[in-house]
């Protein structure tokens, strides 16, 4: 048969990262994902990160948002306690590319870390 999945294991979600971002203001983007660091659940976990995920394509400025749910590590590669959501996004093209060459010089990437508790 199926394998349960363990949905109730408790979890902590140490980061939401939004990779992709070029244009978009990083606080637009915190608001709709926030709520996941909060989870308390593998459950949870889940739950809140589809539900950001379908906040993130409803604000209509990305074609295409995915998201990937796994454990979190440092800068060399290490696991450490808790998970990592990471949001892919592929904003809309400008129409003007004289705008986006002077645009393409920011980091794609944000991150939101949870505060230790």
């Amino acid at each position: 048969g199926m394998i349960p999945l363990q949905e109730e294991v408790e979890v902590r979600v140490k980061r939401v990262c939004i990779a992709g971002l070029e244009r978009t203001r990083n606080d637009i983007v915190a608001e709709q994902v926030k709520e996941v660091l909060s989870a308390r659940t593998l459950r949870e976990a889940l739950l809140r990160s589809l539900h950001a995920q379908e906040r993130l394509q409803d604000l209509d400025l990305f074609k295409h948002v995915s998201v990937h749910l796994d454990a979190a590590r440092d800068e060399s590669g290490r696991p450490l306690e808790g998970m990592q959501v990471t949001y892919f996004v592929k904003e809309y093209r400008l129409v003007s590319s004289s705008i986006s060459a002077s645009a393409g010089t920011q980091s794609g990437d944000a991150v939101y870390t949870k505060l230790e508790e």
